[in-house]
């Protein structure tokens, strides 16, 4: 958090499991969000051909302290 100059740093991680084709296509899909996030990793673990695991990290910059209005 950058608190001392008032920006809030809020984190989410989402895991979920599918094809390299379905992830990328879930990831271009967040790119278009009308929201601004930071990626902090994508973790992609080829579990069986072609399912794979994968984590997904971003965050967000506010100026409110609480996370989507908590």
């Amino acid at each position: 958090e950058f608190t001392d100059i008032g920006v809030y740093q809020h984190g989410i991680e989402m895991e979920f499991s599918g094809s390299y084709l379905e992830t990328l296509g879930y990831l271009k899909q967040l790119k278009q969000l009308p929201w601004n996030f930071y990626w902090d990793d994508v973790l992609f673990d080829v579990v069986s051909y072609p399912k794979s695991s994968i984590i997904i990290r971003v965050h967000t910059l506010s100026l409110k302290e609480g996370w989507l209005g908590v």
